[in-house]
This record gives C-alpha cells, structure tokens and sequence, in this order.
C-alpha cells in the first residue's frame, strides 16, 4: 500500500488516460536503503478502498502484487536515496540509476533460489572450497544471514531458551529455530525473527520433530510419543510454555498442523 495519488503523466505519456497500469516493478525505499519491491504489480492513479458489507471502509490501497519481498532490517544496503514519497525515473540521468537497482534486485533473487534449491541441512555443511563463481558469495551471504537470525532470537529472549521453566542461558548452545520449517517458509519468513524460537538443544529437536509444538496461549502440546517416553527428562510437563505475540501464531498455527499430522 502507499495511500498517495501517482501520477501516471509523469511516467509515460501512454499512461495519461489510464486508471492503473499493470506489470510494473515498485522499488521501495526507506532511510536511503532498499526496503523491498513488488513485481509485476498493478498499480491505481488513485487510491482504492475495500470495504465491509456495511460500507464501512477498512482498508485503502493502490498497488496490488502477488511477488513482494521484504529486505531484513540488518541486510540493508545504503543508497544514499533522499526524495520523499514517490520518485519518477524517467530522464536519462536516472538510466545508470535504475539499472544499478535492477541489477541488485537480479542478484538479490538469485541469491534465494540459490537457497531456495538446498534444505538448512545441506546448506549448512556446504564446503565452499568446492563452489564456483557467485555460489561461493551466496554461501557466505547465507551464513551472514543466519548469524543475523540468531542474534534477532537472543536479543527476544534475553539469551534464554525460551522454554519455560528451563532457561538455559549458554548462548554457545542455543539453537536459532524456525517455528515454520525452513523449507515451507518463504524468503521473508526464513529471517524473521517472528518465526524463530531460541532453544536449547533438547528442546530444538523435540520442536523440529514435531514431538511437542505450542497453542496461541504458549501452552505446551505433547505427541503420544514423548508422553510415552518419559518426558520429564527432556524437562517438559504439561506445565511447560513459551511466551507468544500475535506475530507468531501464524507460524505457530503451520507448526501445530504438521505436529497434529504427525499424530
């Protein structure tokens, strides 16, 4: 959403007449760095509305896309970027511009199918001495990314599992885990920290085998499995819980579906 008019006459004369123009790339800004982008998107002069029933309007809108990706916070890069709301590159002076912004956003993507082609496992124990060319580069972006997904958790948690009651604060134990399994999540959902649980490494591989997993009040859900096998010595009872923000249910939601499935 941007919620301000565009002026299509100050694209292309071809736009002067339409209400919205398709297939359009918006680059997103903030603080002179690249925020994200939408793809092939359509895009309204003016601002829409979608209402209830009741006519109440509830939510406002001029640009709609099924391709969007969010640039995490620490990956950032600076461009030195000063204009406020919508910027038109359309003079020759901004050709070098815009092509330095396509070219990021074509390595960007090929970055994640780089990582979208290979489970946590495997990209985990990759020796980059047998990669080649750009692979070697992804590999070294992955790892940076995912140092950064652990410091996210350890800052949310204070450097604790977030287990309750266990608390375990060796930060050189903990493991950074995905509520939504890495391979199920998206480019956006694999880094952020709402999608994260930091755990000790009990508790990490009781959640990523779908033993136990949570409700939106935190309350612990225990497999038949582990009830069998003496749960207390993983230090987990029905009292056991995690504290949960309405960012993460989403992710908790997907994760009880799997851990129901594996009933």
């Amino acid at each position: 959403m941007l919620n301000i008019a565009i002026r299509f006459s100050n694209i292309y004369n071809r736009y002067k007449m339409d209400s919205y123009a398709d297939d359009v790339l918006v680059v997103w800004f903030a603080h002179g760095k690249i925020a994200g982008w939408y793809k092939h998107a359509r895009v309204y002069e003016n601002i829409q509305t979608l209402s209830e029933d009741t006519g109440r309007v509830y939510s406002t809108y001029n640009i709609v896309s099924r391709e969007a990706v969010l640039i995490p916070l620490e990956q950032r890069e600076y461009w030195g970027v000063k204009w406020r709301y919508v910027y038109y590159p359309t003079d020759d002076r901004d050709r070098i511009f815009v092509e330095r912004v396509l070219e990021y956003i074509d390595k960007h993507e090929r970055y994640l199918r780089f990582v979208s082609q290979k489970s946590e496992e495997e990209l985990n124990n990759l020796d980059e001495n047998r990669l080649t060319g750009e692979d070697v580069e992804h590999l070294g972006k992955y790892r940076r990314n995912q140092e950064a997904f652990r410091r996210q958790l350890i800052r949310k948690y204070d450097g604790k599992c977030c287990i309750c009651p266990c608390g375990i604060n060796m930060t050189e134990v903990l493991m950074a885990s995905h509520i939504k399994p890495w391979a199920d999540s998206d480019c956006n959902e694999k880094l952020s920290s709402c999608n994260g649980l930091l755990l000790c490494p009990n508790h990490d591989k009781l959640f990523d085998k779908f033993l136990i997993s949570f409700d939106d009040d935190g309350k612990i859900l225990i497999s038949e499995k582990l009830k069998k096998n003496s749960p207390h010595l993983f230090n987990i009872s029905k009292n056991t819980r995690i504290e949960v923000d309405e960012s993460m249910k989403p992710f908790l939601a997907f994760h009880r579906a799997k851990f129901f499935d594996k009933k």
